[in-house]
């Protein structure tokens, strides 16, 4: 699974790859070759803008999108045979969306527990939410 932030450009490289799982399929477009459906927490979200391009003629394609929203992802790749509209292949891509990276969270947290912190230790926290939750949270860092 890969991590991105929110209302970030998130970017992931794919290849499209013929019947033979060996020849790559070259000038594939969205809706030319290429199909995305794209969702948020299990249930399709249609306004999500991806783009694709291919670097050079070499059948490696360039996804790009930006989420809105924190949740869990998912982008479903059809590469589809344009003379038969068979599925040649099926690529998924998930991705954990959250407001802050992993970084952005531990300089925060070591901050304030540690202020003039250099990043080189862990960081174990116990919080009491109002319901009586209990969260443990523990980061490490370099």
């Amino acid at each position: 699974m890969r991590i991105a932030k929110k209302a970030k450009t998130f970017s992931e490289v794919f290849i499209a790859y013929d019947f033979d799982g060996i020849t790559k399929l070259s000038g594939l477009t969205i809706g030319n070759g290429i199909t995305i459906t794209s969702y948020k927490d299990g249930v399709v979200q249609n306004a999500q803008v991806v783009t694709i391009g291919e670097v050079g003629s070499t059948g490696n394609y360039l996804l790009s999108t930006i989420f809105s929203t924190i949740g869990y992802w998912t982008i479903f790749i059809k590469i589809i045979d344009t003379g038969t509209n068979e599925i040649i292949d099926e690529q998924r891509i998930d991705v954990d969306v959250s407001a802050y990276t992993l970084d952005e969270t531990y300089n925060a947290v070591s901050n304030t527990i540690i202020p003039d912190s250099i990043g080189t230790s862990t960081i174990s926290a116990t919080v009491n939410n109002s319901t009586g939750n209990l969260f443990f949270i523990s980061i490490s860092g370099q």
